[in-house]
């Protein structure tokens, strides 16, 4: 789904999701903050790569934090706008390889509610 993050995704990361990112990269929590995030109106997000202009956890088209990647992350494809109307999720499905593949899994309903579940958690806690 790297189109897809790249054109669509500001990816905003609470604190703790911060520090399971910088374990993974082997980095002290500041150096992993002064290196790959920023602060934004409401928050912290993962910063761009100045060159690229896309997520600066992309290394060589793949995610360099996947085993930790933030929850909005974790929660694609399932993402409101994502699902707000069938056009949108026909965009996303363009944008991400991995939608409606022949070869990707089945999602069960149980595993989309509860991710979706997971994303609102997420974004009433950001919006406190």
């Amino acid at each position: 789904c790297l189109r897809l993050f790249v054109s669509l995704c500001f990816i905003v990361t609470p604190e703790a999701e911060r520090i399971e990112m910088a374990r993974l990269m082997m980095l002290e929590v500041g150096r992993f903050v002064d290196s790959y995030v920023e602060r934004v109106e409401g928050g912290w997000a993962l910063g761009e790569d100045p060159t690229r202009g896309d997520c600066c956890c992309l290394k060589e088209g793949r995610c360099s934090v996947y085993y930790a990647r933030p929850r909005q992350c974790r929660t694609l494809p399932w993402w409101p706008t994502t699902l707000e109307s069938p056009e949108q999720w026909r965009e996303a499905q363009r944008l991400c390889e991995g939608i409606e593949h022949p070869d990707a899994p089945l999602v069960s309903m149980e595993e989309i509610t509860a991710t979706r579940t997971e994303e609102r958690r997420g974004r009433a806690r950001r919006s406190r």
